[in-house]
């Protein structure tokens, strides 16, 4: 949604451009992981997660409503925040119906995220909620704030004439990897990288779909490859596990080569 804003496009036709340059990556990705899976010994899993699942939740096939609206209604074109809030609803529902829950419970679980007294289901669903998103939205509306005062001055206007001669060096390819990278390590979450990309960019990319996937390609990939960047840190720090798995996200360095340009 924040690109299809940007770059002025729609958000389905880019949800089509996106999924065919990824095919490639996405191939070449599992390729990779077969590979490696020949070398390593996978580690013996002693949790029955399927048992746990069904310990703790009502599994009845009415569960999958909520993501089967968000198919329907995405083949329908209907907006995306509809879509979303459709979605959310049903599963409200369903918390209160299917599953029982009191409706204090459910707005705790709203407001401060899932948790559990089995610790093996607490790793695997715990956290979430309005709160645990509390520090990201702070950071990206600040950012946001730079972005409008970067865009209705000129402190980027020497910076794009290099950029300029940047991708008559190294291609406007590369030079659209490099400002994306850039942006990533600078700006710290994906929504002001998409921004600065977009700005300092749109001189030698000025086809609104090619920046469109330009920035998908960049800015938005880029930014889970970073460490700091919140795109990286909230993953990571969700699932528990070290920095070092980045090594392994393979897509994420394949998919910023895809031809967009």
């Amino acid at each position: 949604m924040v690109v299809a804003s940007i770059t002025q496009t729609d958000f389905y036709d880019n949800l089509r451009l996106m999924a065919r340059s990824a095919v490639k990556p996405l191939l070449l990705t599992c390729l990779l992981y077969l590979a490696i899976g020949f070398y390593l010994s996978p580690a013996s899993a002693d949790i029955d997660t399927a048992a746990i699942f069904r310990e703790h939740f009502a599994l009845q096939p009415v569960l999958l409503l909520p993501a089967a609206a968000v198919i329907l209604l995405s083949c329908l074109r209907v907006d995306v925040r509809i879509t979303m809030l459709v979605s959310m609803l049903l599963a409200c529902v369903l918390c209160c119906t299917s599953q029982n829950m009191p409706i204090e419970s459910l707005r705790q679980l709203l407001v401060y995220g899932y948790k559990s007294g089995d610790s093996a289901l607490q790793a695997m669903l715990g956290g979430g909620g309005i709160f645990s998103m509390e520090e990201p939205i702070i950071i990206i509306s600040i950012s946001c704030s730079y972005a409008g005062f970067f865009q209705h001055t000129d402190l980027l206007q020497d910076i794009q004439h290099g950029i300029g001669r940047l991708a008559q060096a190294i291609t406007v390819h590369g030079s659209v990897v490099a400002v994306g990278t850039l942006t990533c390590m600078i700006a710290c979450n994906q929504t002001l990288s998409s921004i600065l990309t977009q700005q300092l960019c749109q001189t030698i990319v000025p086809d609104k779909h090619r920046m469109m996937l330009a920035i998908e390609n960049t800015a938005i990939i880029i930014a889970a490859l970073i460490p700091w960047n919140i795109a990286c840190t909230v993953p990571l720090h969700t699932l528990g596990v070290p920095a070092t798995s980045i090594f392994f996200a393979c897509y994420l360095y394949l998919q910023p080569w895809g031809k967009y340009t």
